[in-house]
C-alpha cells in the first residue's frame, strides 16, 4: 500500500463473552514512507585534472522496487568544494534534496569523499658533456607534466634531484648513462618519474709542438722531434695510447740560406680514442757554416820586399766555391817583416777585414813568412903580374 491511512474495521468475529456484550468501533493504520539512503559515490582524480561527474547510490528499497520501479523523479544536488587546482587531499562530496522526489520514499542523505591524488612530474636528467679526465660538471635537469600552468618555481617543489652515473673520471671516450633519483626533492602535489639523459665523455686534447731544431747552412734537415703536453689522469705519451706519429715538415733545404724556418706539425699518423690533438710549429734555426781562412805561407830572401800576401779558404758547401759563395771582400794580411828583417820566420796573421757573407762564418788560421839568406856572389879582381 502506498503512504495514507488506511480504516481498521472491528467486527463480532468468533468473540464471546457470558457476562459482556461488545460495541465494535473502525481504528485507522497510518502507512508512512520508507527511507531511502542516498549515498554520494566516493571518487578520485589527479591533482589538475578536472573533477569527475560526481553520482550517488541509493540503500533502502523495498517491496522489491528498483530504482526504475520506485516512482523516484528529479535529481540531488551534488557539490564538493574541490576544483582542479584544489590540492592533493580529501574533499567531501555532500548531498542535498535538489529535485529528488519520491511518492514512497524520504531520503537520508550520506557524503561522499572525492580524494585527490598526485600528479606525476617528470624529472629529465639533461643530456651532460665533459672532456676525457676532467672532473664531472653540475648535472641538471628539466621537468615535464605540470598542470594548472604551474612551473617549477610555483609548483611548490622544493630541493633537488640527485644524479648517479657509470662514468668515472678514468672512463675513456664514450657516451654514458646519467640517472637522477629522488635527492631532496619535496612536493605535495607532484610524484616525480625519473628519465635517464646522456653523459657524453669527450676527446681531452694533447696540444704536439714540433721541438726546435738547428744546423749549419749546407747540412741536411736533423731528425725533427715533437713535445706532448695536456695528459690527462697521471698519463704521458707511453701510457696514453696514442699511437702512430706526427708529420714535422719545414720548408728549408741543404741549400737553403741562413735562418729561421717554421717546423710545421700535423697529425701524420696519430691516433687516439680519448684524445684530438692541437698543433704549434718549432723553429728550424739555419746557422752559417765556417770557412776556414788561412794565410798562404810564403817566402823571400834576405833584403826583398815582402811578396804579396794571399789566403786559401776551404769548408764551402752545396758544391760552391769562393767565386758562387756570395763572400764579399777580403781579409787583412799582415807581417812584422820588412826588407831589412834578418833571417827567420815570421808569422803572416790573418783577420777578417772586410769579408762578409751571408751564409758563412770565418775562422783564422795564420801563415808563416821564410825569409832566408840573400846570396853573395865573390869574384876575385883581375890582377896583372
Amino acid at each position: 500500500s502506498i503512504p495514507a491511512n488506511y480504516a481498521i474495521n472491528a467486527a463480532q468475529g468468533s468473540l464471546s463473552a457470558t457476562n459482556y456484550s461488545f460495541i465494535f468501533q473502525n481504528g485507522t493504520l497510518s502507512v508512512g514512507k520508507a527511507t531511502l539512503v542516498a549515498t554520494a559515490d566516493n571518487q578520485s582524480k589527479i591533482y589538475g585534472d578536472a573533477n569527475p561527474p560526481l553520482t550517488i547510490s541509493y540503500n533502502g528499497f523495498v517491496n522489491g522496487d528498483t530504482m526504475a520501479t520506485s516512482g523516484m523523479s528529479g535529481t540531488p544536488a551534488l557539490t564538493t568544494q574541490a576544483t582542479a587546482s584544489s590540492g592533493v587531499g580529501a574533499y567531501d562530496i555532500t548531498v542535498a534534496q535538489g529535485s529528488l522526489s519520491a511518492p514512497n520514499y524520504d531520503f537520508n542523505y550520506v557524503s561522499g569523499k572525492l580524494i585527490i591524488t598526485k600528479a606525476t612530474v617528470r624529472v629529465i636528467a639533461t643530456d651532460t658533456f665533459r672532456l676525457y679526465g676532467a672532473a664531472d660538471p653540475v648535472f641538471a635537469a628539466r621537468y615535464d607534466g605540470f598542470v594548472n600552468g604551474e612551473m617549477l618555481t610555483s609548483s611548490g617543489i622544493s630541493g633537488a634531484p640527485s644524479f648517479t652515473t657509470d662514468a668515472t673520471i678514468l672512463s675513456p671516450v664514450d657516451v654514458y648513462t646519467l640517472t637522477p633519483a629522488k635527492g631532496t626533492l619535496v612536493s605535495a602535489n607532484y610524484q616525480f618519474e625519473y628519465v635517464a639523459g646522456k653523459f657524453n665523455v669527450g676527446k681531452a686534447t694533447v696540444t704536439v709542438k714540433a721541438n726546435n731544431a738547428s744546423r749549419l747552412y749546407g747540412q741536411v734537415n736533423p731528425e725533427f722531434t715533437a713535445a706532448y703536453s695536456g695528459f690527462m689522469n697521471g698519463e704521458n705519451l707511453a701510457t696514453s695510447g696514442i699511437l702512430g706519429q706526427p708529420s714535422l715538415l719545414t720548408t728549408a733545404t741543404a741549400s737553403s740560406a741562413t735562418g729561421d724556418y717554421d717546423i710545421n706539425a700535423s697529425v701524420g699518423s696519430l691516433f687516439s680514442h680519448n684524445y684530438t690533438f692541437s698543433y704549434e710549429k718549432g723553429t728550424l734555426t739555419v746557422g752559417k757554416a765556417v770557412i776556414k781562412v788561412k794565410a798562404d805561407d810564403k817566402s823571400r830572401s834576405y833584403g826583398v820586399s815582402n811578396p804579396v800576401l794571399t789566403a786559401s779558404y776551404n769548408g764551402f758547401v752545396n758544391g760552391e766555391n769562393l767565386g758562387t759563395s756570395g763572400i764579399t771582400g777580403a781579409p787583412v794580411l799582415n807581417t812584422t817583416a820588412t826588407a831589412s828583417s834578418p833571417v827567420g820566420n815570421y808569422a803572416i796573421t790573418v783577420a777578417i777585414g772586410t769579408l762578409a757573407s751571408a751564409n758563412y762564418d770565418f775562422s783564422f788560421t795564420d801563415g808563416k813568412l821564410a825569409i832566408g839568406k840573400a846570396v853573395l856572389t865573390i869574384t876575385a879582381e883581375h890582377k896583372n903580374r
